[in-house]
């Protein structure tokens, strides 16, 4: 029989020494006890002294663990006051008539960015050809890109469009980091979402790498249709949000 005792806080709370850096997975777990309300926004956390204790590791790490969420934008630390809790663990992006990723999380994150992750050319199958008025086996640019809030992964999206129409929309994308932006140099000022559906699936492959997720997440799927102001459909977009992160919130 194992002596309770002789284990330690960390392993009890799912600390392990390999693999992934303790303070790394500290703040994980800090994380997830704010995003499941046991630290409500203004509310303070545990100190650094009192986190290395129930962890298990030196203070330090602890420190590190807390400047991490702070980067996040999670938690501030006040002299005089600790560090106290700023907003929820999970954001919260509005899909509305004009959904863009950057206006929807400026306010919850102090730093956005996109990545291109690839692109390719590929014929377009029976059902994005409809979707995109395109004739089944037509030319399709697809481009693969990843989003980053508060230096954390949080989505990677797959992007279908006409590729006789949007040939160079790639390096827009590199040379602006956003795909608004990016649309503006084809004419396009401003679009809407036509239509948006929503599942929950296990994360694959490519979510686990480029969200640096952990076997088993779930991440909250979103296939959405952008139109321009005329209803014509432009661009399909199958975004995978990482559900542990990010909240999807449908406006009307």
């Amino acid at each position: 029989m194992i002596d309770d005792k002789a284990v330690t806080m960390a392993d009890k709370v799912g600390i392990s020494r390999s693999g992934v850096a303790l303070w790394r997975q500290v703040a994980d777990q800090l994380r997830g006890a704010i995003d499941r309300g046991e630290f409500p926004p203004a509310s303070k956390l545990p100190s650094e002294f009192e986190i290395g204790r129930q962890f298990g590791v030196n203070r330090h790490t602890a420190r590190a663990a807390i400047a991490h969420l702070a980067s996040e934008g999670l938690v501030q630390t006040r002299h005089g006051l600790g560090t106290i809790v700023t907003r929820s663990g999970r954001l919260s992006y509005p899909i509305r008539l004009r959904t863009r990723l950057s206006t929807g999380l400026s306010d919850q994150v102090a730093s956005i960015e996109s990545r291109l992750l690839g692109t390719q050319e590929r014929e377009a199958s029976p059902s994005v050809a409809s979707e995109l008025g395109l004739s089944a086996g037509d030319s399709l640019l697809e481009l693969e890109t990843v989003s980053i809030a508060a230096d954390r992964p949080i989505s990677l999206a797959t992007h279908w469009l006409d590729a006789s129409r949007f040939k160079g929309l790639a390096d827009a994308f590199e040379a602006t980091g956003s795909m608004t932006a990016a649309f503006r140099k084809f004419g396009i000022d401003d679009y809407i979402r036509r239509e948006t559906r929503v599942l929950a699936e296990g994360a694959g492959e490519a979510e686990l790498k480029h969200l640096d997720l952990p076997k088993g997440s779930i991440v909250l799927v979103a296939t959405g249709t952008n139109a321009t102001l005329d209803g014509r459909a432009f661009h399909l977009t199958r975004t995978r949000f990482a559900a542990d992160r990010i909240e999807l919130r449908i406006e009307h």
